[in-house]
């Protein structure tokens, strides 16, 4: 945003403070009932006319840019966390003996969507994680922050609970992450994560496509850039915003 923009958001904003002041101190002073009728009808017309400045304003696109990219900044941090805490918990999994199998080739993209703060963990490829202590993997698993670790014996399910324990803001959202099994415990390599929806994110669509790590080459990112909307990175071209892990600009 341009800062003569901002100027003017500020000055609309100050002068609506103004006439707030304004009204109270007439109201305290008692003056007469004509002269406050006027003043209060003056007021009021410049009150309105300072509300819609602001209002068309907020409208302009300038704004609405730095709407969007202020929003895209906190997805893609959010992406950030949850790569992180994903890792945390494959290394911690195979640390137990029920993480990923070592390999480039044992890899999977982890389907993740949560509705009024049910997180639901969908998988496709359980041949790429290692089975022990207990633990077996299903296809699918389900956690809320409120739910108990003890006795859950499906690491889908203690992978929901986990983030749903970490992040118990989120009531709404959809999340891809490539995970890999690497030369030692797992990783996830590649997030992607919107509060806009709860529907399966689409690759290529929704956000960038993901390759598979193959023969000693890890996977992730197909590419560092996407075209989302054309306009601005992280907004996809049905109007998500969707925040990235690496970061994949506009291109």
């Amino acid at each position: 945003m341009k800062l003569r923009t901002i100027g003017t958001v500020l000055f609309a904003a100050a002068v609506l403070m103004s006439f707030c002041s304004c009204e109270k101190k007439q109201s305290a002073t008692g003056t007469s009932a004509a002269f406050a009728d006027e003043t209060m009808e003056e007021t009021q017309g410049l009150r309105l006319m300072a509300k819609l400045i602001l209002e068309g304003l907020i409208k302009t696109p300038p704004y609405d840019s730095y709407i969007k990219s202020s929003r895209v900044t906190s997805a893609n941090s959010t992406a950030a966390s949850i790569r992180n805490n994903i890792d945390t918990f494959l290394n911690n999994a195979g640390t137990a003996g029920y993480g990923m199998l070592e390999g480039v080739n044992n890899n999977d993209i982890l389907t993740i969507t949560v509705t009024d703060g049910v997180w639901t963990v969908n998988m496709t490829n359980t041949g790429a994680f290692r089975n022990g202590n207990g633990k077996t993997w299903a296809t699918g698993g389900t956690g809320t922050a409120a739910q108990s670790k003890v006795g859950v014996t499906n690491p889908a399910s203690l992978l929901a609970i986990e983030l749903a324990c970490l992040f118990p803001e989120v009531e709404t959202a959809s999340i891809l992450a490539y995970v890999e099994g690497g030369k030692n415990l797992g990783r996830a390599l590649a997030v992607a994560y919107t509060a806009d929806t709860s529907a399966p994110l689409v690759q290529g669509t929704d956000c960038p496509t993901i390759t598979k790590g193959a023969d000693d080459t890890e996977g992730g990112w197909t590419r560092n850039a996407f075209a989302w909307d054309n306009s601005t990175a992280g907004v996809s071209s049905s109007g998500l915003i969707v925040g990235t892990y690496p970061f994949v600009a506009l291109g």
